[in-house]
């Protein structure tokens, strides 16, 4: 099952203004018009997401922890921690259902293995192996600790129904039948 989910970008608004010049308006001017925007370009720096790897990923891990314990572990903090340090690191790492590796771009990951572990390294206190190999739903209900900080949500229309209506700015879990992950809301 293939899951499509755009990424709505805020369009600028275009606005005309009138000048009263006495002069008659010329109707068969060349009018310019405004293209829609290719779907599959981000405007990282608006969004603020970092695609790039920065540093040490060994270094990143350590000043992590040291800011988690000094308090700076709020649900931002951790989207921050995920999105602009631990995950930049991962791209071009190769998928295989079979992968558990530790370390970025060696070896293989699963996706499941790709969501613990980016976890770990960010700094929550889990079991990497063990969150990795449960199914979809119990992998979210362990991370949701709470039964009201999770939802089941069956087929492509009712999560658009629950992404226009629930779900505001943020990181979310995704487990769907066979596969795991994230879901960045921003601008929604």
């Amino acid at each position: 099952m293939r899951i499509f989910l755009p990424i709505i970008l805020s369009l600028p608004v275009l606005a005309c203004s009138y000048q009263e010049t006495g002069h008659p308006v010329n109707l068969n001017q060349t009018v310019s018009t405004v293209s829609e925007p290719d779907s599959t370009v981000i405007d990282s720096v608006a969004l603020n997401i970092n695609f790039e790897a920065i540093g040490n990923y060994n270094s990143i891990k350590q000043s992590i922890r040291r800011r988690m314990a000094n308090g700076q572990h709020s649900g931002k903090d951790l989207e921050n921690y995920l999105i602009n340090e631990i995950i930049p690191h991962w791209y071009g790492t190769p998928w295989d259902f079979n992968g558990y590796t530790n370390i970025p771009n060696e070896g293989v990951i699963a996706c499941g293995y790709f969501v613990s572990t980016t976890l770990l390294h960010a700094g929550i206190q889990i079991n990497r192996y063990h969150l990795a190999q449960q199914a979809g739903l119990n992998e979210a209900k362990s991370l949701a600790i709470e039964d009201k900080n999770y939802e089941t949500i069956y087929g492509i229309e009712q999560l658009k129904v629950a992404l226009q209506e629930r779900y505001e700015d943020g990181l979310y879990f995704v487990g769907l039948d066979s596969h795991v992950g994230y879901l960045l809301i921003r601008n929604g």
